[in-house]
């Protein structure tokens, strides 16, 4: 993603967003938080899940349709992925990690 990121940055210029017609900027800031909620989310599950979650339902509202076959369908899944990973580790008093490891080797 951060790859992804900066090609467009480097594309578009690190203050490309003047240039742009005003339709494309909110898309473009779209964009921007999804990609903040990724990394916040390394350290703040939830509220990193939230951001990426609210910039793809952002993103996609203003295109009229999911994007669930081009890259950005990659956000909601990680997003998804961080959300529940907040919910369990408020629920279990374990990291993500630790429940994965654990439910492996109960299946053993």
């Amino acid at each position: 993603m951060l790859l992804l990121f900066f090609t467009f940055l480097i594309g578009e210029g690190i203050l490309g967003n003047e240039g742009l017609p005003p339709i494309f900027r909110p898309e473009t800031m779209a964009v921007v938080l999804m990609l903040l909620g990724l990394m916040i989310a390394w350290k703040w599950h939830g509220m990193g899940g939230l951001l990426v979650i609210t910039g793809y339902i952002v993103f996609a509202g203003l295109n009229g349709r999911l994007l669930l076959n081009t890259p950005f369908a990659v956000f909601p899944i990680i997003g998804l992925s961080y959300a529940l990973c907040w919910i369990f580790t408020r629920t279990s008093k374990q990291n993500c990690l630790t429940i994965e490891i654990n439910e492996k080797l109960e299946r053993s």
